[in-house]
């Protein structure tokens, strides 16, 4: 496939907090591939040094200051904007559970509030010279959780890489690669009810992320795109507009997510009928996402002169 067939298909990347398939909590009780008892918390980590995976195979390295801070316990999933790219069909996705060397060993403080690698409380910064901690999980286990456990996981030759390739290639101009995170997965194989306390790049640190290499990530199996989830019809209209969108649906109870042309997100509202009214006041190309109970989304384009 050529580059003259490819479209602008904009990417956002979503991944879905669990422990053992459930959705995920702190201080949730759950067992270990060894059988023992535990609860997290705290579950935080970076993600940098994307590369997307399309047409055939071609590659296509995103630029290494698309950081993302992931704390799994501040909502159900973590969405994130990729950007737009000359991409036609999406067939996989690698990513650096960590951060990269050109950006680990700068200084929190010079980053705008907000800022991934701003800081932190509890911090994610361990200093200069080693960077930032790539992982930070806490918890208690064993008998009644009266066990304390730390690893912080960090060191810049520790910067793994996960690969995830898409069971069916993505096809649509606005798409979401959509990922579930098993957090029961990152402590495989190690004895917490020990009491394990390591803050560093060595012994279970490794562990830790080698097991978000190859163990936690995985293909989440559920709508990625448009064309997967059109099964109920909305109407956007006028479109073009000059500001004022009607939206109609063919069911009420929903939920309207609103998003500008890079993704971010500018309102959540519910839906409680079959009909509404949005004003949108500034010009552009907006998104417009009405998101089903069941999880499932259709996505419209609108346009604001």
């Amino acid at each position: 496939m050529t580059l003259g067939l490819m479209a602008q298909m904009q990417v956002n990347l979503s991944i879905n907090h669990t422990l053992s398939g459930a959705s995920f909590a702190l201080n949730q009780t759950d067992q270990n591939d060894l059988m023992q008892d535990f609860e997290y918390t705290r579950v935080q980590y970076y993600i940098n040094g994307i590369t997307l995976i399309h047409d055939g195979g071609q590659q296509l390295a995103l630029n290494d200051s698309i950081i993302f801070f992931v704390d799994a316990a501040s909502s159900g999933e973590t969405t994130e904007y990729l950007g737009i790219h000359l991409i036609t069909a999406l067939e996989g996705i690698k990513f650096h559970v960590g951060v990269d060397s050109s950006l680990n060993h700068t200084d929190p403080s010079i980053w705008p509030a907000g800022h991934p690698l701003a800081p932190k409380l509890p911090a994610m910064n361990w200093g200069w010279a080693s960077g930032n901690r790539f992982v930070a999980i806490e918890g208690n286990a064993g008998m009644n959780l009266s066990t304390t456990f730390q690893v912080h996981a960090l060191e810049d030759w520790n910067y793994f890489e996960n690969t995830i390739m898409f069971a069916t290639p993505k096809y649509a101009s606005y798409s979401f690669i959509n990922i579930d995170a098993d957090y029961t997965e990152a402590i495989r194989g190690l004895n917490v009810a020990a009491g394990i306390i390591e803050h560093g790049g060595a012994n279970e640190a490794v562990t830790v992320l080698e097991n978000f290499r190859d163990h936690v990530f995985s293909e989440a199996n559920w709508p990625t795109s448009l064309a997967e989830v059109e099964k109920e019809s909305i109407k956007v209209y006028p479109n073009p507009s000059n500001g004022l969108v009607h939206i109609d649906l063919s069911q009420g109870a929903h939920t309207l997510i609103l998003r500008n042309a890079q993704g971010q997100l500018l309102s959540k509202m519910p839906i409680m009928s079959q009909g509404l009214e949005l004003n949108i006041e500034t010009s552009g190309l907006y998104f417009i996402e009405v998101q089903h109970k069941n999880g499932n989304s259709v996505l419209q384009k609108v346009v604001i002169r």
